[in-house]
């Protein structure tokens, strides 16, 4: 009887310490997408802190010192992390990271049940951007837990790295302790139809030669990349001699770091696909699995291509 009871505890115990084997079920997922600057997302983000009831954590790469009085003076536990390398006025709440790589993350979680994540730093809407809120307090708890990590807590794996639910699937992970990029690779594997990249900056050379390999496959590929980031190390060269590139030089930064999947997955997050994005820089990524929020990336997609499209013409006519 001690013997058996022996092993209860120790299953117990080994049951509180490691993270869960399956994917955690959640009836009460609901996601909002927003894309910027056709969205203010600049007074989206001062509404969701003004909405908050309890607590606001964020670890953002930057944010403007005119959205600090929307915290000031709040009665509520707020504690905000940003890298050290960008100026902002001195709040009790506000902890500046410094890391040999960039504190590159742009997430909040309010009231340990919404997550904003996206490629939107609150420093201004003039650039291209997605945000995302989603409503889960499985997902708020990875977020959470990485954001109690980069505040000086003990490394842990993330507690739900995959969760399903009844409007959708989702995978999480934070570079560059969760194999990022290995994941991403999973995802852009899976595809059997399409995918459509919008990224900022992109020189990951395993990822550009999974899409020319998926081309020859008889997979739909599309590149859409920002123009002020295709250099010596961008993929722009390598990707255009068999696939549709576009590079976009509008007057906002293209600052998306989006894979849309057969209409039915997206990756975004605040991580490139960059060497440095998945393996050096402290950043999240979020797959999910929903047609209806892969259709909205997808339209986002065209809609992109075709404003640079006649930005590039009106340029060659003199318009």
């Amino acid at each position: 009887m001690r013997l058996f009871l022996s092993l209860v505890v120790i299953l117990l115990f080994l049951y509180s310490i490691l993270p869960p084997i399956w994917p955690k079920t959640d009836d009460h997922v609901s996601a909002l997408v927003f894309f910027c600057p056709e969205t203010d997302c600049m007074a989206l983000f001062e509404a969701a802190v003004h909405q908050a009831k309890k607590s606001i954590h964020c670890a953002l790469y930057d944010l403007s010192d005119q959205l600090l009085p929307s915290f000031d003076g709040r009665s509520i536990d707020i504690s905000i992390i940003y890298d050290v390398k960008n100026k902002v006025l001195p709040r009790q709440y506000l902890h500046p990271r410094k890391i040999s790589a960039l504190s590159h993350n742009k997430f909040c979680v309010f009231d340990g049940q919404y997550v904003w994540t996206g490629s939107f730093n609150p420093t201004g809407n003039r650039n291209r951007n997605d945000v995302l809120l989603i409503s889960s307090r499985y997902l708020a708890a990875n977020y959470e837990a990485e954001f109690q990590e980069l505040r000086g807590g003990k490394p842990r794996q993330t507690p739900y790295p995959h969760i399903v639910s009844d409007v959708m699937s989702m995978q999480n992970a934070f570079c560059p302790e969760d194999q990022c990029e290995q994941k991403v690779l999973d995802a852009l594997s899976e595809a059997q139809k399409s995918i459509d990249v919008m990224a900022y900056s992109f020189t990951d050379p395993t990822i550009a030669m999974l899409l020319l390999a998926k081309k020859e496959q008889g997979v739909n590929v599309r590149v859409l990349l920002e123009a002020r980031q295709v250099g010596e190390r961008s993929v722009y060269t390598m990707l255009r001699q068999h696939v549709p590139v576009q590079a976009s030089n509008q007057e906002g930064l293209l600052h998306y770091k989006v894979f849309v999947i057969d209409n039915e997955t997206v990756i975004t997050g605040s991580a490139n696909p960059t060497k440095n994005g998945y393996g050096n820089n402290d950043e999240n990524i979020l797959i999910l699995h929903n047609p209806q929020i892969a259709l909205q990336y997808s339209h986002r997609f065209v809609e992109e291509s075709q404003e640079n499209h006649v930005s590039l013409l009106r340029q060659k006519t003199g318009e």
